[in-house]
């Protein structure tokens, strides 16, 4: 009997320990630079609730856009617009059908010094050395970055004053380094900062560029991970929607 019960108990707990690890997966996830802070506390959640393990990688979404043509490894691309999401599917690189808008992003403009009284009219005075942007053929926030300044009329002598970052995690550390008095970034960026550390910033009215859908996608090579079915879910879950506004995003639900 004791012989019949220790072997028993031993084909339970050998079961239990064979089911377990085929329960978790994993998932690699490409994020565009902005949302890069974001998703690292969206992934920590989901990690700690599911036991399942995520790979995160960060880039300007033209960049990551051609990592993914070259035969990157990304199951899943968090985009910083629309533009990317489309031609993925339109080439039959992602799961149809699959595109849906996560988050709204938001521009601001950044001084490294303080400036209680900075506004567009700031860059209008030109009274600054550089102002960093982020590489409109690459980054959304750098393309509704041109989109204001259009508007301003900016002369072109104040143009050759103009940094460019791949993405606009680059372009911030331009302004907070130094090497920029002025940037244009994502308000998470700023949000992200303590409070002692975020300067004066200026929340660019949005009625001066195009809204920055940001939009994720399913890659063809995820279409048999079941992970890729709970992350999104995840995705829609209060505490990452909670997450995603904190951080200085508006919800996709708000624009309809």
């Amino acid at each position: 009997m004791l012989n019949r019960l220790i072997t028993a108990g031993y084909l339970a707990t050998t079961l239990l320990s064979w089911s377990l690890p085929s329960m978790a997966g994993s998932l690699h996830i490409a994020v565009s630079a902005n949302f890069a802070k974001t998703a690292e506390q969206i992934k920590s959640a989901f990690e700690r609730t599911s036991g399942h393990k995520i790979i995160l990688s960060t880039g300007s979404s033209g960049r990551i856009f051609a990592q993914i043509k070259n035969g990157a490894p990304y199951e899943i691309f968090l985009a910083a617009d629309q533009s990317y999401t489309k031609r993925l599917e339109d080439s039959g690189s992602a799961v149809s059908k699959s595109r849906k808008v996560y988050a709204l992003g938001r521009l601001v403009l950044v001084s490294r010094q303080k400036q209680p009284d900075l506004d567009l009219e700031t860059i209008k005075a030109g009274k600054w050395q550089y102002l960093a942007i982020a590489n409109p053929e690459l980054a959304p926030y750098g393309k509704a970055a041109t989109q204001v300044l259009e508007k301003l009329k900016i002369p072109e002598s104040a143009k050759t004053k103009f940094v460019f970052g791949e993405n606009v995690a680059q372009t911030f550390n331009y302004v907070k380094s130094g090497n920029a008095d002025l940037a244009f970034v994502a308000l998470s960026q700023i949000l992200s900062l303590p409070m002692a550390e975020r300067g004066s910033y200026y929340q660019i009215p949005e009625n001066l560029y195009d809204p920055i859908k940001q939009e994720l996608i399913v890659l063809k090579r995820a279409e048999r991970n079941s992970v890729v079915a709970e992350f999104l879910s995840h995705l829609q879950s209060g505490l990452s929607q909670r997450i995603i506004k904190e951080s200085g995003y508006e919800l996709p639900a708000k624009h309809g």
